[in-house]
């Protein structure tokens, strides 16, 4: 379960770094038209340019418009607001401000003034589904932060929306957007977009847990957990992640029986390369112990050999500098050695007998030089001859 969330989590965050990326850019088009309002102090003709330019290069752009402060523009101007913004034809360019439309007390317009800082407002439809992003700028703004108006940059959400219905989820998994008030932005059903909200769901089906996951998505977190899935009611795994420069979230559903099956995939597989990682191992370990027992086996046949006198005897050609081929090599020194010792035992043998064959010789000479007339004077009693002769035995 580690290892899904991991991937969820993954999945979830790459989806929201897209579409940050996306509004990244939008935020930062404003704030260069602020820079632009506030250092170069512009007349009419060079706002409406600026404008023109803007919108016409940046796709992303629906509308944009520059409203200033009550006489702040001009002296006898209570409204000065121009809009420039795309149509089906071409584009269009018009000013805001009149008692029809005033535009101080709109949200767009007062909630940035008051909080004094960037905000994005909730979605809505205008022909398309929109949305806009107001951001204050200022007169002499590096002396003193003196409110001069509110620009306010209006994008479509098709291309946010192309971007969470282009992530895949298994086999019937999918993702949508909720605002920060629980609306429906983006989903596969089309009926529940801008007309239903996370709360309005789990209301009509009594869903408890979700009501918990809502709340913990308007409020900007994040997690994982399981939930019943809004159109097909079935048992899912939802991994939740905020959008943080519009208080929005995404999420991204995981149906439970294609999550399991796809672990129960990604464990057979693992168990299949377990199995032939084994059997690979235990190839290795028998070529392994027949590279050490073969010369082995080899070298007990020739030792027996040599016990019986076969000096000749084959040994195992063994290049190694392991154990087996010290070994080999002893074997084969000593096996030099052996006949070295026999052959000067041959040459020490044959020169023993050939000197015995001589003195058994001398030693026949000796004796056939000897009387063998024993007394040998038999006819003088007084005297007696007696001697002994010890022939050489070895030299």
């Amino acid at each position: 379960m580690k290892n899904i969330r991991s991937n969820a989590e993954n999945l979830a965050w790459r989806t929201v770094n897209k579409i940050q990326i996306t509004l990244a850019s939008i935020e930062k088009v404003s704030e260069n038209t602020a820079f632009f309002i506030e250092e170069a102090k512009p007349n009419k003709e060079q706002i409406v340019q600026y404008l023109k330019m803007v919108v016409k290069n940046n796709k992303e752009l629906y509308g944009m418009g520059i409203a200033f402060e009550p006489y702040q523009f001009d002296p006898n101007l209570l409204y000065f607001g121009p809009y420039y913004n795309r149509e089906k034809d071409g584009f269009k360019l018009e000013y805001m401000g009149d008692e029809s439309y005033r535009y101080f007390f709109l949200d767009w317009y007062q909630i940035p003034r008051e909080l004094n800082r960037p905000i994005w407002s909730e979605p809505y439809f205008d022909d398309v589904l929109m949305a806009t992003y107001s951001i204050p700028f200022y007169e002499n703004a590096i002396k003193e932060r003196k409110l001069a108006g509110i620009i306010t940059t209006d994008i479509s959400l098709e291309k946010l929306t192309a971007i969470v219905n282009s992530v895949k989820i298994l086999k019937t998994g999918d993702a949508y957007l909720i605002s920060k008030n629980g609306t429906i932005i983006s989903h596969p059903n089309q009926k529940w977009i801008m007309n239903e909200t996370i709360f309005s769901i789990a209301e009509s089906r009594n869903d408890e847990n979700l009501r918990k996951i809502g709340r913990k998505m308007v409020v900007g977190e994040s997690g994982f957990v399981p939930f019943l899935s809004f159109d097909r009611n079935k048992k899912s795994w939802v991994y939740y992640a905020p959008i943080t420069s519009t208080g929005w979230t995404l999420a991204v559903v995981f149906p439970e029986d294609e999550l399991l099956e796809d672990v129960v995939n990604q464990t057979l597989l693992v168990c299949t390369l377990g199995f032939l990682g084994l059997i690979l191992l235990v190839a290795v370990i028998i070529v392994m112990a027949n590279s050490i027992t073969s010369p082995l086996r080899k070298m007990s046949k020739a030792a027996e050999a040599v016990g019986n006198g076969d000096l000749e005897a084959e040994l195992p050609m063994v290049s190694s500098n392991d154990e087996v081929g010290l070994l080999t090599q002893a074997f084969a020194n000593m096996k030099i050695s052996l006949k070295e010792y026999i052959s000067k035992l041959q040459e020490t043998t044959a020169a023993k007998e050939r000197i015995e064959s001589e003195l058994s010789i001398a030693r026949e000479i000796q004796v056939s030089i000897l009387p063998r007339t024993f007394p040998a004077f038999p006819d003088r009693k007084e005297f007696d001859i007696y001697a002994t002769m010890e022939p050489a035995k070895e030299v």
